[in-house]
This record gives C-alpha cells, sequence and structure tokens, in this order.
C-alpha cells in the first residue's frame, strides 16, 4: 500500500483526536467555571456548534481526498486493463503467424 495513504489516515486520525480533545478540555473548562448555568449551556451549545461545523468540515475534505484517490486508481486499473489487452491482442497475432 503506498506510504501517503497511511500517512492522510494517520493525519485524519490526529485530526480527529485533536478535535475531540479540544472539545473535552472545553467542556471541562466551561462546567468549572463561574458562570450562572444558563451561560455555561449557552457557551457549550455555541462551541458545540462550532465544533460540528469543524467536523463536517473535515469529514467533507476527507470525502473528497478518497473520491480524488479512488479516481486516480480506476484511472490506473483502466490503463492497466488497456495495456494487458493491447499485449495479449499482439500476442496472439504473434502465434497466429
Amino acid at each position: 500500500m503506498d506510504n501517503r495513504n497511511h500517512k492522510s489516515g494517520s493525519a485524519g486520525s490526529f485530526l480527529l483526536g485533536g478535535l475531540l480533545g479540544g472539545a473535552a478540555g472545553f467542556a471541562a473548562a466551561m462546567l468549572m467555571a463561574p458562570r450562572s448555568g444558563e451561560e455555561t449551556q449557552a457557551e457549550l451549545r455555541e462551541q458545540a456548534l462550532a465544533l460540528r461545523k469543524k467536523a463536517d468540515s473535515a469529514v467533507a475534505e476527507g470525502r473528497r481526498s478518497i473520491e480524488q484517490q479512488l479516481g486516480r486508481g480506476r484511472s490506473t486499473v483502466a490503463d492497466w486493463l488497456e495495456q494487458g489487452s493491447a499485449l495479449l491482442e499482439e500476442r496472439a497475432k504473434e502465434l497466429s503467424n
């Protein structure tokens, strides 16, 4: 398997871990902060929405990357099939002569 695919998967895992860790740390800080319950809930709601937007963006970027890699893979396989077919035709002509 290509090393680039491994690195992009590791980067995605790292990004997800960072987002989740940041969210957990923020939630803990908000719960410990000297605010009213309503203020804390409003702040948590805002941060949850921001985190959701970031996660949705990361998922969309990951999806685009996967689609691009699949497209390149399909193109490569199509090229191999075409080359294999041409080679088979060439060998068949050589054998029939």
